[in-house]
């Protein structure tokens, strides 16, 4: 008996940790490239980093990285496993002014864009060869307010849309 393919759990890991280890740079070099220190752009914290939808009590900026769909191909004779899953990767920021927000998430649009559009991520140390992730589209939500009038903050989502091409050993 095959062991058991690892179709979704271990490349939603693969992309976790892939972000969660370039996320900083990558915002660090936009900040720089664009001049304006007044728009924070920090790094995600440790705890806000989810592979579900809905997480409410969390520190912006949010990391969501949640699978959709996938497609199996296996061709007759084939030694590994082929699929395409679509995976919505989506950021949430917070900030007090519009204007800021606005430009927080173009920059986190950005940097996450520049990592993941078209990057192979390899894991040598576990069946699957390798992913490659690719942007399809996107989207920005509109703004959410919360708090009192004198403390309110507004958060933005930026979601992408990206097909990720799986190849695991069988």
């Amino acid at each position: 008996m095959n062991s058991a393919p690892n179709l979704i759990e271990k490349p939603t890991d693969m992309i976790m940790a892939f972000i969660k280890a370039n996320i900083a740079e990558a915002l660090t070099e936009i900040r720089n490239e664009r001049g304006n220190y007044v728009v924070s752009t920090e790094p995600p914290p440790t705890q806000s980093y989810f592979i579900y939808e809905g997480a409410m009590a969390y520190q912006a900026p949010g990391v969501f990285v949640v699978a959709q769909k996938n497609q199996t191909r296996l061709d007759r004779g084939q030694s590994f496993t082929n699929s395409q899953a679509r995976y919505c990767i989506s950021v949430v920021v917070e900030d007090k002014e519009k204007e800021l927000l606005s430009r927080k998430s173009w920059r986190y649009q950005d940097a996450l864009y520049g990592m993941l559009h078209e990057t192979e991520i390899r894991d040598d140390v576990s069946p699957i060869t390798k992913i490659a992730i690719k942007v399809i589209e996107q989207r920005f939500s509109n703004n959410f307010a919360s708090g009192n009038e004198q403390q309110k903050t507004f958060r933005k989502e930026v979601a992408f849309d990206c097909d990720v091409e799986i190849w695991q050993g069988l």
